[in-house]
């Protein structure tokens, strides 16, 4: 029997089939349209035909086989990602410690492709352990940020790195290439920040008034021809609070699209190799460690990328 589909609201054929078979690929949906496997009021269609209310999508797939297909290639797919891109810093028992490369989003969410964000990997990772365990995030990074990222094995763990988390004991330390020659080689922001909306960039934070109390400190580590590269410590852990404070501070991050210089990225980007991409690393992270209270020290060298980018301003 054919999966059938009553429409309700005028809408394209493909993202009709794509919500229902929403495990699938693209190009396993694509695939399903080429062999004629899907009709619209009993009529071959391409997936561009729009679909008005009251006809009825029927796909001719088996559905059983079909899951197991995509279940297949999402295993295959995150067991390649988890062997190139799941880089561990530091494991014991209870925490595991990560350097999470730029371009790999912390957790599932819209418009990340099933088995290939951080929490995936570390899943993976934790089905092969010896015993097995289930993975948890303590804190998070933005998809674009590298660096530093904990993980907690076990419940009682988490439980004991938030407490940490929520008493501030925690201290955080990140690496960035921003634009701009710095007349001070130290500094400290404080500019409360607010969440703010706009066709062009997204969500993005503000400096406002209005806003949470925002708390950053930063130090010129290397000054170059029209860059630099700073120490950042926060203090607070708001939203793209570097990204936000820095910009405030006319010194924008290299390669950072939604608060950036595009103008000068795109200048950039020429010169590269590989695709720019944010030049924010979280470099080091430290903290008592539960339950004794121990301090520990972690720390993860900055990506390739920005060795690259600082030869191109000396």
């Amino acid at each position: 029997m054919p999966i059938e589909i009553v429409v309700t609201e005028e809408k394209r054929v493909d993202k009709y089939v794509k919500e229902r078979l929403s495990y699938a690929s693209m190009s396993e949906i694509f695939k399903l349209f080429r062999k004629g496997n899907v009709k619209l009021d009993k009529k071959k269609v391409t997936g561009n035909e729009r679909a008005e209310p009251g006809s009825t999508i029927l796909i001719y797939v088996d559905e059983k086989i079909l899951k197991e297909v995509s279940a297949k290639r999402v295993e295959e797919r995150t067991d390649t990602l988890t062997k190139s891109a799941l880089t561990i810093l530091y494991e014991d028992k209870s925490l595991l410690v990560v350097n999470k490369p730029s371009g790999i989003a912390v957790h599932d969410g819209k418009g990340i492709a099933k088995g290939t964000s951080l929490i995936d990997l570390a899943n993976h990772y934790g089905k092969q352990a010896t015993p097995p365990f289930t993975p948890q995030l303590v804190h998070r990074l933005d998809a674009e940020t590298s660096g530093v990222l904990l993980l907690s094995k076990n419940e009682p763990f988490l439980k004991q790195m938030i407490n940490v988390f929520k008493t501030g004991k925690i201290s955080k330390t990140y690496r960035a290439l921003c634009y701009g020659y710095f007349k001070e080689r130290s500094g400290t922001i404080r500019e409360a920040l607010e969440r703010n909306s706009s066709e062009s960039r997204g969500m993005t934070m503000q400096v406002s008034k209005d806003g949470k109390a925002s708390h950053s400190e930063f130090r010129v580590l290397e000054q170059y021809n029209g860059a630099a590269l700073v120490e950042v410590k926060i203090f607070t852990g708001r939203t793209h609070q570097i990204r936000a404070h820095m910009t405030h501070i006319g010194h924008p991050l290299i390669g950072d699209s939604r608060y950036g210089n595009p103008e000068k990225d795109a200048e950039l980007q020429k010169q590269l190799e590989v695709p720019l991409r944010v030049a924010l690393h979280a470099y080091e992270i430290g903290f008592p460690l539960p339950p004794a209270g121990k301090k520990v020290l972690y720390k993860a060298e900055v990506p390739e990328l920005f060795r690259t980018i600082k030869k191109l301003f000396r």
